[in-house]
């Protein structure tokens, strides 16, 4: 073999090939521990999000329930004072009620349980 001009010797094309073949698995190793390092940090966050969406959309099915209840409370509240009380005209009452339904309804989409009764 000729390298630089000179015949290169067994020994020193058999340390160079160790060298790259110790250096060759030396980079798979370390790419494979990245790798797994990556996988493992993309799956803990997924799990933090996944926890986090799921507290979310718990908190906003709670939420809707509530309003859900402020509806029908306040329709029964309407129909028993058709006219609002002294302070509250009816026209103010039902501008809140709308609004809340405004926000059942956009809240319509989650996919909440039905709501669990009191003492219950």
């Amino acid at each position: 073999m000729m390298e630089n001009g000179h015949d290169a010797k067994p020994e020193e094309v058999r340390n160079a090939l160790r060298w790259l073949v110790v250096s060759t698995i030396v980079l798979w190793t370390l790419v494979v521990i990245l790798g797994v390092f990556a996988w493992t940090s993309s799956q803990s966050q997924r799990a933090a999000l996944e926890k986090t969406a799921t507290e979310t959309a718990s908190a906003l099915c709670t939420f809707r329930h509530d309003l859900e209840l402020r509806v029908i409370s306040t329709e029964n509240f309407l129909k028993e004072n058709p006219d609002g009380i002294p302070g509250f005209p009816r026209a103010s009452i039902q501008q809140s009620l709308d609004n809340v339904r405004r926000t059942v309804v956009a809240l319509a989409t989650l996919p909440c349980p039905p709501p669990e009764l009191e003492g219950g």
